[in-house]
């Protein structure tokens, strides 16, 4: 009862007056307080993650041979098996995604299941059907113990934030305050030329240092501040995550607010988490959070740097629906199992992508090229203010853009040219002006947007 109540308050006290809420947050500096006590034991754990192996690897076992007596699909499967060793995990099990889980989401759950101890969510569903997933309703504690120790390694200590994500506020209303989280909060789905700078004005006026955005609220927010010489000096990091990071965002939001992108991976399943490490932009994979590996198209181990592969993980921490390797549809590159700049032991990757097949560009025969390959040199990214690609069909590509002041007939001209010598000569380009990109229902950006069928 009492945890229900904490996360009732903690979604719901922003409903009261900002002003008095931003005044109850100045005294809220212990984050034990709010998130409680097992917060405070995760967080400790997480500053000693060197030599644990065997612990965590007899987490993994554990729940691995939970599953294969408890869950039915498992248990269909694997029957009898008893799992020794990662190795033996790995040559044993299958793999399971999405599309498994939609035909029978009950088999992966076990058949006494306390359903009160769980929350029912939904994932964002990039196409087609969207999963609903069963996770602990007492995940806060794990989960903000996780995000706040990789937010440390950008200078962040439980500080205010302003909050640019998937929120919707009422009309007149400019932002509202959770004094519990310390989060001001604005609406990232108007994010006008005329609400940027109340924005602005906003986490000027309370010296707001950490922004938690998507990537692309980002990228307008600082383009826009640039564009109007507004400093952002007083701000140290942008929290991202939830969206691709490209290069050229990092390179531009560096170079015009003189702040860094901070990312972060995670997704609705909660199977594997990783961050940024503090001196490169490359993810470090959180090894207490969940057993993760990276696999090609066939199924193998990727180990060798500069491959890419899919990111599959493995629960440590939900028994009610547990998914053992489960293949995320999101990719990266595999750089190595150490990082020589700040010395720690776990998976590090460069660049994750979300959703491979999204990033596909079609020619009319088939063949594709990804939006990475589309990616342009640094010089048009000053001159424009946003890009997005959209296919109607294969063959057919619109890159929309928001184009400023530097712009020119002839960038029209040269981007046109640069996109069509990577496709096809049978494919079309067009470029088209808008003045606001194309979002998800939930705030979200996408490089394309896409309603070729497979």
């Amino acid at each position: 009862m009492l945890e229900r109540l904490k996360i009732s308050l903690l979604k719901n006290s922003h409903r009261l007056p900002a002003g008095l809420n931003f005044a109850l947050s100045k005294f809220n500096n212990d984050p034990v307080r709010v998130f409680g006590k097992a917060y405070g034991r995760y967080r400790t754990e997480l500053q000693g993650q060197e030599g644990r192996e065997a612990e965590r690897t007899e987490r993994l076992l554990s729940i691995v041979n939970y599953a294969v007596r408890q869950i039915p699909y498992y248990r269909e499967r694997y029957d009898g098996k008893t799992i020794r060793s990662t190795a033996e995990l790995q040559g044993t099990f299958g793999f399971t995604d999405k599309h498994i889980l939609l035909e029978d989401p009950a088999a992966f759950r076990p058949e006494h299941f306390n359903e009160q101890a769980y929350e029912l969510v939904t994932t964002a569903g990039t196409s087609g059907k969207p999963l609903q997933l069963y996770v602990p309703r007492n995940r806060y504690a794990r989960e903000w113990a996780t995000v706040h120790d990789a937010w440390s390694r950008a200078g962040f200590r439980f500080d205010h934030r302003a909050v640019m994500r998937n929120h919707r506020l009422p009309a007149g209303k400019t932002f509202v305050v959770n004094p519990f989280t310390k989060e001001i909060i604005f609406d990232n789905f108007r994010l006008t030329d005329e609400y940027i700078p109340e924005i602005y004005r906003m986490i000027r006026k309370y010296q707001v240092r950490f922004v938690h955005a998507y990537p692309s609220a980002v990228h307008h927010f600082v383009t826009y501040c640039h564009r109007h010489g507004l400093d952002l000096s007083f701000i140290r990091a942008f929290l991202c995550s939830s969206e691709n990071v490209y290069p050229h965002q990092l390179e531009q939001v560096r170079q015009q607010s003189g702040a860094r992108m901070f990312s972060f991976y995670g997704h609705t399943e909660k199977l594997v988490f990783g961050a940024f490490c503090e001196h490169t932009d490359h993810f470090h994979m959180d090894p207490d959070y969940g057993f993760f590996e990276l696999v090609d198209e066939q199924g193998r181990t990727v180990n060798t740097p500069g491959m890419t592969g899919e990111i599959t993980g493995t629960t440590l921490n939900n028994i009610g629906m547990p998914l053992i390797r489960y293949r995320t549809g999101d990719y990266a590159e595999y750089l190595g199992d150490h990082c020589p700049h700040c010395g720690r032991s776990m998976p590090v990757l460069k660049r994750i992508m979300g959703r491979w097949n999204g990033d596909r560009v079609y020619n009319r025969d088939g063949s594709y090229v990804t939006t990475t390959a589309l990616n342009l040199h640094g010089e048009i990214y000053r001159r424009i203010d946003g890009l997005q690609y959209y296919q109607p069909e294969k063959g057919v590509l619109e890159v929309r853009i928001i184009k400023n002041a530097l712009f020119t007939d002839a960038d029209e001209e040269q981007l046109r040219n640069l996109i069509s010598t990577k496709l096809s000569p049978s494919s079309t380009v067009t470029v088209r002006h808008v003045e606001w990109l194309e979002r998800k229902q939930n705030g979200k950006f996408l490089l394309l947007i896409s309603n070729v069928e497979l």
